[in-house]
């Protein structure tokens, strides 16, 4: 049993991101931001697939990222959370065929089927560590694919179902607003890493492949582990430029502390398969 990677994150435009720009790295197209007037492009030879992924209701030209995520850029005020980013390992266990029908069929039946936009991109280097991205809208669409407030006012009621006017303040008093969707709680984070690791477990059990994967962490599986630190784009960067980055250092020497911890067990299945075969 080996646990996902499955990561999630926001772009946030509150610490100077753009989804343009993140849209651009994932995809290796360039794209011109018309909320800042920047062209973004982040030339690539790694991304063996992409594609945006819509609900019935959006419109045709969001098919078009620079459209779709331009979209999104100017409805949003300045300090929006403009998406949610999510990037997950695939299986190295299937061919690259099956990785994106993996990866194709768990975006739309969890996400798209919900009603979000999906961009997702597959990159993979060759270096055994292939990985989706995937961006998925924060608003709703209405029946017309206009984009939909996010949170819808709670009005406080009198006995009669009226609202409650405030003279003082000349408003209607209202509670905590509700949010129009529930794409935002907390509880979908657990319920969207099960269920990628079901949907990984489903083709590898398909294809008779006896290797599977679980959302728990490796203490919540008991396996005597230290987790890997997520390095993010930048660092990344830097890493495959050949330089030598605090946080790099840091996964070379957690690589380090494992490969000792699994060496009694190395050993032993040697011993063993030397033993069966005499």
């Amino acid at each position: 049993m080996k646990p996902i990677h499955f990561h999630i994150s926001y772009c946030k435009r509150s610490a100077g991101r753009s989804v343009i720009e993140y849209a651009s790295y994932c995809s290796g197209e360039s794209l011109l931001s018309q909320y800042n007037g920047v062209r973004y492009y982040k030339e690539r030879d790694d991304v063996v697939y992409k594609e945006i992924l819509l609900p019935p209701n959006a419109p045709d030209d969001y098919q078009n990222r620079e459209i779709l995520w331009n979209s999104v850029e100017l409805y949003e005020d300045k300090n929006a959370q403009l998406a949610r980013l999510i990037d997950v390992a695939l299986p190295n266990e299937i061919n690259r065929e099956d990785q994106i029908i993996l990866i194709r069929d768990y975006v739309q039946q969890v996400f798209v089927a919900e009603g979000m936009c999906a961009d997702v991109a597959v990159h993979d280097k060759g270096t055994g560590n292939p990985h989706a991205h995937i961006i998925l809208t924060l608003r709703s669409l209405d029946e017309n694919g206009n984009w939909k407030s996010k949170w819808i006012k709670n009005y406080r009621l009198d006995d009669q179902g009226r609202k409650i006017y405030d003279p003082v303040t000349k408003r209607y008093q209202c509670g905590p607003s509700i949010p129009v969707n529930h794409w935002g709680n907390k509880a979908n984070a657990e319920i969207w890493r099960r269920l990628w690791a079901e949907t990984c477990n489903c083709v590898l059990k398909s294809r008779d492949i006896k290797v599977r994967y679980s959302n728990l962490s490796y203490v919540r599986l008991g396996i005597d582990r230290e987790p890997q630190k997520h390095l993010g784009r930048n660092v990344l960067a830097l890493e495959a430029r050949g330089y030598h980055t605090d946080r790099g250092l840091e996964n070379r020497r957690i690589i380090a502390r494992n490969q000792e911890r699994e060496k009694p067990l190395r050993l032993k299945e040697r011993d063993d398969s030397w033993e069966r075969s005499r």
